[in-house]
């Protein structure tokens, strides 16, 4: 053992030992062992601070609580209530648990900011943007939009569920072009999406994707251009951030119990209704009702209920095509739903149309025994010599009139639509009704359709034709324009079918339709829009090199109308 002579200070008195040496952890005095006071700090004892102020912020670093890789290591006894640890393997954000016992520990995880979901909506506002190609736009603010990704794209400043995108542009894109908006993260796609497009459309809205962020999670927007947008309009973009929610207060119930809002406000009150329901809310039923002609439905538990039909499961109170059988529903010309299930039929109420939906959100027009038309309303046509006749458009049929006395010489009045593509093959076919009864006193009231060349004036007609006759005829004629009839008729066939109507009666139906493929040039007409007779036939763009197609009527000393309830034109 060796000695040495030490100062030793204690609480504000100062002891010198004449000689001293250790033992072990222990003082040793030449009379015996010195004990330490229980206020000296040790480092290998447990210590209690009960007083005073404990100042480490001069320390580089501190490390206050224990640290453990999992929640497993945690210690199971000797804890005082309040003590904190560490699990550096648990979420980032939620590594910190709390005993809340004594003795036995009672670890509890502490979720904070790193569970948390942002609450709100995010917008972009941009005025005069120049939409070209594809674009990155910031998820927010109005900043300028880059060609490379990560010159707009953010860190997400929390987690979150990014839901019911909505966008809108000052002006339409334009016939022919679109603008498709897509959240980006990380680089990637995500579901939410939705595309502007057309001469009309301004918005676009997609309120069924959705997709998750963590925080940090780079966020952007791709804007897709196809087309050239002309000018530079503004463009607005808004999204649903995080869950938003109103708050408010839920009064007493029982479990399973239904809760509704029995009065304006925020309070929520327990459902309780008399009947077969008893307050509770009934699980979804099922009710087969495949394949048989009656069925008795149960009295309770239909809240939420589907049925099956043909295999096809429905919800009650949804719309649904189930499958062997088409959803039907009727309803005015003005009102035709604009989205519809393929199969899907619609009854027209105040028009002469049946419509059937013959692809997701597209309705084709059909007539009885007719078949598939186009109205007339829905087609771009314009005037041609229009002189005093006039045009109506009613629930998508056109009638087209003209008074009396406006000629003694000849004059057709006509509707004019241009062919996409004149070179390629194509047929115009007219659904029409004459139905005026007073015949020309010279010359030919007609009505009917026809080739134009817009270039030359030079026009063919296929029409029925009356004047003191007993029966209408069915012809085909040139002429050098509107007013000018070229040369007799290329083909005259009398309307044998139509007499019964009588002599001072025009025709009820007359379907017309001209035909050109490759070689020529063919002219039908039928009275019953199903079997048509061939009326003419000559090589293609003889007299004319048509550009467009018409309908027509021209009076002559007499009052002459139309009625065009389908005019469809054609082309491979």
């Amino acid at each position: 053992m060796r000695f040495t002579k030490k100062h030793w200070a204690f609480a504000g008195f100062v002891l010198v030992l004449a000689w001293c040496g250790r033992d072990g952890t222990r003082m040793v005095h030449a009379s015996g062992i010195l004990s330490i006071p229980p206020t000296v700090v040790q480092t290998n004892q447990s210590n209690a601070y009960s007083t005073g102020t404990q100042n480490f912020s001069a320390a580089v670093h501190t490390a206050p609580t224990i640290v453990v890789a999992t929640v497993g290591v945690l210690p199971a006894s000797g804890c005082v209530n309040g003590e904190l640890a560490i699990v550096t393997g648990a979420t980032p954000g939620q590594q910190i648990y709390e005993n809340s016992t004594a003795g036995s520990c009672t670890w509890t995880q502490q979720l904070n900011t790193g569970s948390s979901s942002g609450g709100g909506v995010i917008t972009y506002s941009g005025a005069g943007v120049s939409l070209t190609g594809t674009l990155f736009f910031p998820a927010g603010g109005g900043g300028v939009p880059s060609g490379t990704e990560s010159n707009v794209d953010l860190a997400a400043s929390s987690a979150g569920t990014i839901t019911n995108l909505s966008v809108q542009m000052s002006v339409a894109p334009g016939m022919g072009n679109s603008v498709a908006i897509t959240w980006r993260k990380a680089g990637s796609d995500q579901s939410s999406t939705c595309t502007i497009s057309g001469a009309s459309s301004t918005e676009c809205q997609d309120t069924t994707h959705s997709f998750n962020v963590s925080q940090g999670d780079l966020i952007d927007y791709k804007v897709v251009t196809t087309g050239i947008i002309a000018g530079t309009p503004g463009l607005s973009i808004m999204s649903q951030y995080g869950s938003t929610l109103s708050s408010g207060s839920v009064n007493s119930g029982t479990t399973g119990q239904c809760a509704y809002y029995a009065a304006n406000g925020t309070a929520v009150s327990a459902f309780t209704p008399s009947g077969d329901l008893g307050g509770t809310c009934p699980t979804p039923t099922v009710v087969n009702l495949s394949n048989v002609t009656n069925a008795s439905l149960p009295n309770s538990g239909l809240v939420n209920a589907s049925v099956t039909v043909n295999g096809s499961t429905c919800t009650l109170g949804s719309s649904c095509s189930p499958a062997g059988g088409a959803s039907t529903a009727q309803g005015t010309y003005a009102a035709l739903p604009a989205n519809c299930s393929t199969g899907n039929l619609y009854f027209e109420t105040d028009s002469i149309y049946t419509n059937r939906c013959s692809a997701t959100n597209t309705w084709s027009y059909f007539l009885p025994r007719f078949g598939l038309v186009v109205p007339p309303g829905t087609v771009s046509t314009s005037w041609v010599n229009q002189g005093s006749a006039t045009l109506t458009q009613t629930n998508g049929i056109d009638y087209i009139s003209q008074a009396a006395g406006n000629s003694s010489s000849h004059n057709l009045s006509l509707r004019y639509v241009a062919i996409p593509t004149p070179a390629s093959p194509y047929t115009i076919t007219a659904k029409t009704r004459q139905l005026n009864s007073a015949r020309a006193t010279s010359g030919n009231n007609r009505a009917g359709i026809a080739l134009r060349d817009s270039v030359s004036g030079k026009i063919i007609t296929l029409d029925i034709a009356w004047a003191n006759s007993a029966a209408g005829s069915i012809t085909v004629n040139e002429w050098t324009n509107p007013t000018t009839f070229s040369s007799g008729a290329l083909a005259t066939v009398t309307w044998v079918g139509q007499t019964a109507i009588g002599p001072t009666g025009w025709p009820f139906q007359i379907t017309f339709r001209i035909v050109t493929d490759s070689t020529n040039t063919t002219y039908f007409a039928s009275d019953d829009g199903v079997l048509f007779f061939q009326i003419f036939q000559h090589a293609k763009n003889t007299f004319v090199t048509p550009t467009g197609v018409a309908y027509f009527i021209e009076n002559f000393t007499q009052p002459v109308d139309m009625f065009v309830d389908g005019f469809t034109l054609t082309q491979p």
